[in-house]
């Protein structure tokens, strides 16, 4: 019958495909926001990590292709954030991974509204993290899965396990099968870079420390198990586990639960 009516079938255009973006900071400067984070990767996990400062203004400028004036106004969002400190005379210091810094500036607007994306992406994750764990440690090659496993491995010996749930974020950002998930998932590690300075001006940090340390042990064990559904859980339970740490720390600075909420039809989305 295909034979037969072939002739009289239209091939189908291929259509290209649109691919998919999220823009977190709707109504503030993108170019802005987006260096902003860019050089808090690079102060907690690149090439600043082992700096006491940022270069000058000229030389940012001109590596990031960026005006003067527009590294200026991210190095001053950075100060507000407490992640960085201007010192006159001196340039702008920065406070890496593990360092105590400065508390956030809570007066700010545009801080107030990062921190507040920072906590709902607690729910983003909570509420897909199973699902989107399970898909990807299913279709990934047993190669991929040790690159997380050794990622998280080296967390363990090199002390660092606060990284690990950035580690997780990054990887479901990269090896995800879906496109809107990666996109997705590195939007959500770009929000929780702008909550590191909450846990570093905290100063008593212990129970977030032990729950990142626990994650890192049992997501490694469940790792070399092959126990899929094992990560997946242990994801939830971590994000469960941290989510009222920093939603009672917001409060008590001041942010109202409402600027918290997500959204009704993103949430709508989320719940059916």
């Amino acid at each position: 019958m295909v034979e037969a009516f072939g002739k009289d079938i239209r091939s189908l255009t291929k259509e290209e495909m649109v691919p998919f973006t999220w823009r977190i900071y709707r109504k503030r400067p993108q170019v802005r926001y987006d260096l902003a984070f860019r050089l808090l990767h690079e102060i907690y996990m690149g090439e600043y990590r082992e700096k006491d400062f940022l270069p000058s203004y000229e030389k940012m400028a001109q590596k990031y292709q960026v005006s003067v004036s527009t590294i200026r106004r991210t190095v001053n969002t950075l100060c507000q954030t407490g992640a960085a400190r201007a010192i006159n005379g001196r340039g702008t210091q920065i406070f890496t991974a593990g360092q105590p810094c400065d508390a956030p500036d809570f007066e700010s607007p545009a801080i107030r509204r990062s921190l507040a994306y920072f906590v709902q992406s607690f729910e983003l994750l909570i509420y897909t993290c199973e699902g989107v764990t399970r898909s990807l440690l299913s279709s990934v090659s047993q190669a991929d899965k040790d690159i997380l496993a050794g990622e998280l491995k080296n967390n363990l010996l090199t002390g660092r396990t606060e990284f690990s749930l950035w580690c997780y974020l990054l990887y479901v950002g990269k090896y995800s099968p879906l496109e809107g998930i990666r996109v997705i998932y590195r939007g959500i590690y770009s929000l929780f870079l702008w909550g590191y300075p909450l846990k570093a001006s905290f100063g008593n940090s212990e129970r977030v420390d032990n729950a990142l340390l626990h994650f890192t042990e049992l997501m490694l064990s469940k790792l070399v198990k092959n126990d899929v559904d094992g990560c997946a859980v242990t994801v939830r339970e971590l994000l469960s586990q941290m989510f009222p740490y920093a939603r009672q720390y917001l409060l008590e600075h001041g942010i109202k639960e409402e600027e918290m909420r997500l959204t009704p039809c993103i949430h709508l989305q989320l719940t059916t």
